[in-house]
């Protein structure tokens, strides 16, 4: 007799999903040779749907095409970046979003539409709003924030999900700190703004940087940029002979004064002149503290109650965190 786990898997490729990656849902214990008990294949699938966001009914039936949770969902992408190459990536994110949104401790609390009165109550506590003061309001207001950056498909930059009342962020990029909170800041956006709307839904950002951005997305790096600065101010100089460690001196010289994160001065001035290779030489001159994403994981553990899960969900949401050597 044919195990059952070998169709599921079969039919999971052509959704995309292989072999290996189903595994990294699925629980330590698990052993395919329990899928003949109906009641342990029925566990399986159950993890497996919740993981990728697919209707529990279209995996079960084994003639069914595998789908997708119905849900309201938004992509904002480039020309460069097609729906479907980020879609499989992207219910995943959703899917661990949504176990890190049941886990969360704090109650939830939508983010005001001023950004500006954001970074006041942020400065109340913080130097400056760099992204452990972002991550920490963001904890405050009972919004989860994962960094996911081994993915099924293609990758995103990030995506905002809105779920039985609650919000999510999922942040993608494998990168610095300060690219990191540019991102976090404007996925804060769309959430404050209303652009997820008011059911369930997620907003799917392919890339935060694109050129050819639409009303939402200008809207929204407009809130990040007055979020981390208290104004929709742009870096620019009358020179382009600045070097490495000059833009990395003069942002935190700046930065400290103005009490705005170095690492986004250095990357506001690379947007405006149009000067990412020496952004990213800066970047490295700047305090270790400022170049490390695993904060983000990190303070997003001490925020949930993993009591709230079950230990399957759990276990598939601390792999989810736990990036692959």
């Amino acid at each position: 007799m044919t195990n059952p786990m070998s169709s599921l898997y079969a039919r999971l490729g052509k959704r995309g999903v292989n072999k290996v990656f189903v595994k990294r849902l699925l629980p330590e214990w698990w052993d395919d040779g329990l899928a003949g008990t109906p009641s342990a294949l029925l566990q399986a699938q159950m993890i497996i749907a919740s993981g990728m966001n697919f209707e529990l009914q279209t995996l079960r039936d084994p003639s069914a095409e595998i789908q997708f949770k119905t849900a309201h969902r938004k992509f904002k992408f480039s020309k460069a970046v097609e729906k479907e190459s980020i879609q499989l990536s992207a219910e995943y994110a959703t899917g661990m979003a949504k176990l890190a949104a049941q886990a969360m401790r704090s109650a939830y609390t939508s983010p005001p539409p001023d950004p500006v009165h954001i970074r006041k109550g942020i400065l109340a506590t913080h130097a400056c709003v760099d992204l452990h003061a972002l991550l920490d309001y963001c904890g405050k207001c009972g919004i989860p924030v994962l960094h996911i950056s081994d993915l099924p498909g293609n990758k995103m930059d990030a995506l905002a999900i809105r779920q039985n009342g609650r919000t999510a962020i999922v942040l993608c990029k494998k990168a610095s700190a300060p690219f990191l909170l540019f991102h976090l800041a404007h996925e804060i956006g769309h959430i404050a703004l209303g652009h997820l709307g008011d059911g369930d839904g997620t907003l799917i950002d392919a890339q935060i940087s694109s050129s050819d951005m639409d009303a939402d997305e200008r809207a929204a790096d407009s809130f990040a940029i007055q979020l981390l600065n208290g104004s929709d101010v742009r870096y620019q100089s009358a020179s382009r002979l600045v070097n490495a460690a000059m833009l990395a001196s003069s942002a935190i010289e700046y930065g400290r004064q103005s009490r705005i994160d170095a690492g986004h001065i250095v990357l506001n001035y690379a947007h405006a002149m149009n000067s990412y290779p020496l952004a990213n030489a800066a970047i490295k001159l700047l305090p270790a503290e400022v170049q490390d994403a695993a904060i983000v994981n990190d303070m997003l553990r001490s925020n949930l109650d993993m009591e709230a899960l079950s230990d399957d969900q759990s276990s598939m949401l601390v792999r989810a965190l736990t990036p692959r050597p």
